[in-house]
């Protein structure tokens, strides 16, 4: 059966009407009440309808109701005689014999009737599976149908649209049995995914008929980037939504923390996405419209909850108020952000905040829970919000009042003493509110001789994008000069082969000219000279695209036609196409957004002839450099993309923490952030399309959008781990009661033994990890960690185990690292220490020698003798990031027998690197050296990063922490 898109239905009936009506007038009408003509025999139960039946139509009164009633009446004027039309009706009024009623109308038995057979039938989704019943009984049919936001706008319209091709159309009456006329389940998506596609080819065509195939099939190389199953963003988005406590994450893990919150800037940002991408183009009313009414109304609670009565919005991990401070840096620009965040997103929602803004919107004076009170949703379906938390300031100024978490977490917060910051986002290739002047113009400005030096000064190909900063700086001082000077002038006794360039012209002029004059081979500001004087273009570097941008802009301002456009447009494609890394996810858009101001420029102050010359050479340089250039840009663009089907703003792993420390993620993951998404596909690809005058082709579509309410609506509830980021992060930890194979493989070789084995350790039964090094030969490796998750706040890194030795050879030793990767070479690690055996016989003491800078230092003997458990236990501090505060500390049995400052790291220019903890310490290995003979016992060897450090004289594994383990089991928060 044929379905039809809301939006063609209504001009193909337009033809079917017509066919109606002529078949009305020249075949007459069929017989029965008020009828003439052919007649046509009744049968009891059944419905009949002809020219002379007086039908009243009723509706439940949404507007797509009344819509797909209007295009059912007018259908059925081709049954009609002499004119006649059907009446439209209420359900205040007395039943007419004769009704079609479309939607729930409880005042009729019928339409009830209707619902309940229509809820028998199955639908395993709310959404993406529609359903419609038509029913009838005496003179009257019911239409029933799903009635959620989206189906009210479509699932009926394909009723009424099967009704009339089963029913109607090509008929002069309708007879039909009584009971369920026609039912189906429309899987909404699919068809709309169709439709786009349909709509998608149509698009295509413009690019494959304009342009040259490898344009065509550069663009489309973009587009599979964001394409597939690998890419389902809409799901993504969806999954970041906690409907308890009203808003989006920013990440995934995130959203399982229960240390991290939604945020607005998220929750406005993925919605701002949507409307950027074009997954709503083709519907009238935007989100507020089409997102359900309960997600509606819980993400207007969440931005009037955490709204402060000083009109601002303040995140739950930041407190109120916020004090730029040691503590908060960058709180006061994270203020502003969300202040902006905020009301983008209530705008989008068709709402008003509680309290006027420091912006100027004006609040509703509702607050969060007197707004939930007029939704008409239960108590239970409103989110809740976590309370603000409570610390001081440098100053020891007490902010708002709040309460700890239930964990007891104290972040960083707020301070009342702070009532407005203003902060401006600057752009790379904007003019920095506090720039600060690369030369002083005024010497330049006594004569047009001084002023020619200008452009050397400034010096484009030196540093362009400070150059070009610099233009604009000065052009208000150039101007009023060059009114003052006037234009030059050389005299008569001058010949004109003498005469300077400058001619006749002002400073102004001159400056123009420079600009042009300025522009390197390949018309973009900025050139390396090589040895022979030659010109060398910038071939992949940006930083001569946005000082270009710059310039045009300024252009634009002063409202002048760049002349050297033609040129400049081929150097931002070559530039495009040539570039070999991208710095941030944002590159690949701002260089084709560059491109469109270059062509804004063009269009707005070109004549006639410069237009119409400067597009025939950008169609030619299309044609020659574009594919490669979206090649290119698709390519740059995949580096970011995650397996999670998003983007990050990190090549590897997740930038955990945002603004003012506000932690997004964990950092665990190689996972997407929403604030690096929206720097995906689609901005791009609108600057694309405009590049190369087509219409925008949408990465994502109307069927994109259903998919994200879909999973919308099927969320299930968060879980959240017990796990607190800030006190005791994830572990890693091998006890061999339980030993993860995942991460051993106990084996045996040529030249050792290994096994689980069961002993009597500290006087009870345990299993632990049994290695007998029979005799000298190939390095034995044990290996622990290289899946440790990292945690981005960590300051240490905790090493301990439990080891006891029953034999060891004379002069024998093994070797403990902590590490980032699994490696035998002392090169690669930054904690080295060996314990070594010290003489010959079996109860000989035992040394433990620290490494530091690959250099060894004082042995350390220690007391332990062969044949008993001892534990060892290393910590690690990062410090502040010098060797001379970073330190390693050495306990046996949980007494500190060393400290050493430094650390072994990366080998750079002037000594060695701290490793930070959350990139580098991921990894530990214990080697038995290959001249090695011995037997050992191994325990609980646990790898763990911390921001708590461990007291002096607890145990390797300290109770609190290990209560801390017995806890790590998920909740429902």
């Amino acid at each position: 059966m044929k379905k039809t898109h809301v939006s063609l239905l209504t001009a193909l009936l337009l033809l079917v009407c017509t066919v109606f009506t002529l078949s009305a007038c020249s075949g007459g009408g069929a017989g029965g009440e008020g009828g003439g003509g052919n007649s046509v025999e009744i049968f009891e139960g059944q419905t009949y309808y002809d020219a002379g039946t007086k039908v009243v139509f009723l509706t439940d009164g949404r507007a797509s109701s009344v819509n797909a009633s209007g295009v059912l009446m007018s259908a059925m004027e081709g049954i009609a005689a002499d004119g006649f039309k059907p009446v439209v009706g209420s359900a205040s009024d007395a039943a007419s014999d004769y009704e079609v009623i479309i939607g729930y109308v409880p005042e009729r038995p019928v339409s009830v009737r209707a619902y309940e057979l229509l809820d028998r039938i199955d639908s395993s989704s709310p959404l993406a599976e529609a359903r419609y019943l038509i029913y009838a009984k005496g003179g009257t049919i019911a239409f029933a149908y799903d009635e959620n936001y989206y189906s009210d706008l479509q699932i009926i319209d394909f009723a009424v649209d099967d009704f009339i091709g089963e029913h109607v159309a090509g008929k002069t009456s309708i007879t039909i049995d009584a009971g369920e006329v026609m039912s189906d389940v429309i899987n909404l998506i699919d068809v709309q995914a169709q439709l786009d596609k349909e709509m998608l080819d149509d698009l295509w065509e413009q690019v494959s008929s304009k342009y040259s195939a490898s344009v065509y099939q550069g663009m489309r190389t973009y587009y599979n980037v964001f394409s597939g199953e690998s890419s389902d963003i809409t799901a993504w988005f969806a999954n970041l939504y906690d409907p308890d406590l009203g808003g989006f994450y920013a990440t995934a893990t995130g959203r399982d923390e229960i240390n991290i919150f939604p945020d607005i800037q998220s929750t406005a940002e993925i919605f701002e996405f949507i409307i950027a991408s074009g997954m709503l183009d083709d519907l009238d009313g935007g989100i507020a419209k089409y997102l359900p009414n309960i997600v509606k109304c819980q993400l207007i609670w969440y931005a009037k909850s955490i709204q402060d009565e000083n009109g601002y919005f303040y995140m739950t991990q930041l407190g109120k108020d916020i004090l730029d401070s040691e503590e908060v840096e960058g709180a006061l620009e994270r203020r502003e952000s969300d202040l902006r965040y905020a009301e983008s997103l209530l705008d989008i929602l068709g709402a008003q905040p509680t309290y006027d803004t420091p912006n100027g919107v004006k609040g509703d004076g509702m607050t969060a829970d007197q707004y939930w009170a007029t939704t008409g949703y239960a108590d239970e379906l409103k989110p809740e919000a976590p309370e603000y938390v409570v610390i001081e300031d440098e100053e020891g100024t007490e902010g708002e009042e709040g309460t700890e978490d239930e964990n007891g977490a104290v972040t960083a917060g707020l301070s009342t003493s702070v009532t407005t910051a203003v902060s401006k986002a600057v752009d790379a290739a904007a003019i920095d509110d506090d720039f600060v002047s690369v030369i002083d113009v005024e010497p330049l400005l006594e004569s047009h001789r001084k002023f020619s030096q200008y452009g050397r000064k400034v010096g484009f190909h030196i540093h362009p994008l400070e150059a070009a900063k610099q233009v604009p700086y000065d052009f208000e001082r150039i101007k009023e000069a060059s009114e003052d000077v006037g234009p030059y002038k050389s005299g008569p006794s001058v010949a004109d082969d003498e005469r300077p360039a400058y001619e006749g012209k002002t400073y102004v002029d001159m400056l123009f000219d420079m600009l042009i004059d300025m522009l390197n081979a390949e018309g973009l500001y900025g050139t390396t000279h090589t040895n022979d004087g030659s010109d060398q273009t910038i071939g992949a570097e940006m930083l001569n695209a946005y000082a270009f941008d710059v310039i045009i802009d300024f252009y634009n301002d002063q409202g002048l036609f760049f002349e050297a456009a033609s040129k400049s447009a081929r150097g931002l494609l070559k530039c495009l196409g040539g570039f070999e890394y991208s710095e941030n996810i944002k590159q690949v858009s701002d260089i084709w957004e560059i491109l469109c101001d270059l062509i804004d420029n063009v269009n707005k102050y070109a004549s006639a002839d410069e237009k119409a010359a400067f597009f025939d050479n950008y169609k030619a340089a299309i044609d020659e450099l574009g594919g490669n250039a979206f090649i290119v840009s698709s390519s740059r663009q995949s580096t970011y993309q995650k397996v999670d089907g998003g983007f990050g703003h990190l090549l590897e792993g997740c930038n955990s923490t945002g603004a003012a420390g506000l932690v997004i993620g964990t950092g665990e993951e190689n996972e997407s952030e929403v604030s690096a998404v929206i720097y995906s596909g689609p901005i791009a690809a609108r600057a694309m399309c405009k590049a190369i005058g087509v219409d925008y082709i949408p990465i994502y579509t109307e069927a994109d959008w259903l998919r994200f309410i879909d999973e919308l609506l099927k969320i299930d509830p968060v879980i959240k781990y017990d796990r607190d980021l800030y006190k005791e992060p994830p572990i890693t930890i091998f006890d061999f009661n339980e030993i993860p194979a995942k991460f051993f493989q106990v084996k045996s070789g040529v030249d050792y033994e290994m096994e689980i084995v069961e002993v009597e350790k500290f006087g009870m039964s345990d299993n632990v990890l049994y290695i007998n090094k029979l005799a000298a030969g190939t390095q034995t490796l044990v290996t622990c960690g290289d899946a440790l998750i990292q945690n981005p706040a960590a300051t240490m890194t905790v090493f301990s185990f439990d080891i006891m030795m029953t034999r060891m050879g004379a002069a024998s030793q093994m070797e403990i690292s902590i590490t980032n990767q699994s490696s035998t070479s002392h090169a690669d690690k930054p904690i080295l220490f060996l314990i070594q055996h010290k003489g010959t016989a079996n109860g000989s003491d035992i040394q433990i020698i620290p490494y530091h800078n690959r250099k060894s230092e004082k042995a350390i003997t220690i007391r332990p003798k062969v044949g008993e458990w001892f534990n060892i236990r290393v910590e690690y501090y990062e410090g502040t990031g010098t060797l001379d505060t970073v330190r390693t500390k050495y306990y046996i049995d949980d007494e500190l027998i060393y400290t050493t400052n430094g650390v072994m790291g990366d080998n750079v220019v002037g000594g060695y690197t701290p490793l930070p903890m959350a990139e580098k310490i991921n990894y530990a290995s214990i080697a038995m050296n290959m001249a090695l003979t011995g037997e050992f016992y191994m325990d609980n060897i646990t790898l763990r990063q911390t921001t708590t450090q461990l007291e002096d004289g607890t145990i390797g594994i300290p109770p609190a922490y290990q209560a801390y383990l017995d806890s790590l089991q998920p909740k429902t928060e």
